[in-house]
């Protein structure tokens, strides 16, 4: 749904160690819109991702 005012940002980069190993964090929040209509108002999350390879 179409809420006026209504932005989303979001952070994430890539720490990698040798070859093998990253790390992968970020964060989004949701800010702006007005009122009930914005749904998405206390839905702010951080992330991690870790992956190996072998």
């Amino acid at each position: 749904n179409f809420v006026e005012g209504r932005k989303t940002a979001s952070i994430n980069f890539e720490v990698r160690y040798k070859s093998s190993l990253s790390i992968n964090p970020g964060y989004t929040w949701f800010t702006g819109g007005h009122g009930a209509a914005n749904t998405y108002r206390d839905r702010d999350f951080a992330q991690l991702y870790v992956r190996y390879q072998f």
